[in-house]
């Protein structure tokens, strides 16, 4: 159903005023380079759709936005379930 992408079919933009999930994006020069969610469930905070540009990966982004989707509840365990996928 997602292919060929279209704006709006992943996750639509009422997903951005969704009290339970939060984004984050990291630039760097003033482009987004690295990406990070997190859904604040009643027991934990699951932290997904973790992203960072080719030419921006070992320089910390990825780290910051990660821990900022980490700590949107301190209060909960954090869960990251996470693969290696490179995309050229």
């Amino acid at each position: 159903d997602l292919v060929p992408w279209r704006r709006g079919t992943f996750m639509g933009e009422a997903l951005l005023e969704h009290p339970r999930w939060h984004i984050f994006v990291g630039y760097a020069e003033g482009r987004a380079v690295a990406t990070a969610a997190s859904y604040v469930s009643d027991v934990s905070v699951d932290v997904t759709l973790v992203t960072c540009q080719k030419e921006a990966r070992g320089r910390g982004f990825g780290r910051a936005v990660t821990q900022a989707a980490v700590d949107v509840d301190r209060t909960k365990p954090a869960m990251l379930l996470a693969s290696r996928s490179v995309v050229s």
